[in-house]
């Protein structure tokens, strides 16, 4: 039912398609699809509910395979390989609106809340990586860090180490204005000699 309500969709557009065309495409009686759904909207809404669901299980996927896979340039690469293949993911995030018609601004008002949520995390998740990949090097430009034990770093994981972990307070001060002279690093840098030194 939600594949041909899918199909159908993209074929024709939100505001010709019937829910007598989706149980006709189906193969079902008109009366099934309103037993799982009060109205066209609702129907139409849990499509792309549904598309955006199964692209977000697939970007997690992949995030906890690889920490990596965080970064906006690698999860916008396979939004966009979403894009190309789905076209009804392509008329989500484009807004399309000859597609999905008022289905714009009510699928905006659905996904908002969760789209805003999902942001933060990812946001938080590029804080935490960023911070302890620069933990584990020494020194970080925006946040000095001091050495920690060798336990404390490798407990951390992206999922395992929230914004107000004790291990992540612990090891990170406050932001700094001079990473370079006041941050501690793995081998400490020693002037250059003078070659205007005075000899005896």
């Amino acid at each position: 039912m939600l594949d041909s309500a899918a199909e159908l969709l993209v074929r024709w557009g939100y505001q010709r398609v019937t829910i007598d065309d989706v149980a006709r495409h189906a193969g079902i009686g008109k009366g099934t699809v309103y037993l799982h759904f009060r109205s066209k909207d609702a129907l139409f809404l849990t499509v792309l509910l549904r598309v955006h669901r199964v692209l977000a299980a697939r970007l997690a996927g992949r995030m906890e395979t690889d920490a990596r896979e965080v970064l906006p340039s690698r999860m916008m690469r396979h939004v966009y390989d979403e894009m190309v293949v789905d076209p009804v993911a392509r008329s989500l995030y484009l807004g399309d609106v000859e597609v999905l018609g008022k289905l714009v601004h009510e699928a905006a008002d659905s996904l908002g809340e969760f789209t805003a949520l999902r942001q933060q995390v990812i946001v938080e998740h590029i804080r935490l990586l960023a911070t302890a990949v620069a933990c584990a090097r020494g020194s970080t430009p925006s946040r000095p860090c001091t050495p920690s034990p060798p336990s404390a770093r490798a407990s951390w994981s992206p999922t395992g180490w929230g914004p107000h972990s004790p291990a992540r307070t612990s090891t990170c001060a406050p932001i700094c204005s001079n990473a370079r002279s006041r941050c501690p690093s793995r081998s400490p840098t020693r002037p250059p000699p003078s070659s205007n030194r005075s000899r005896p």
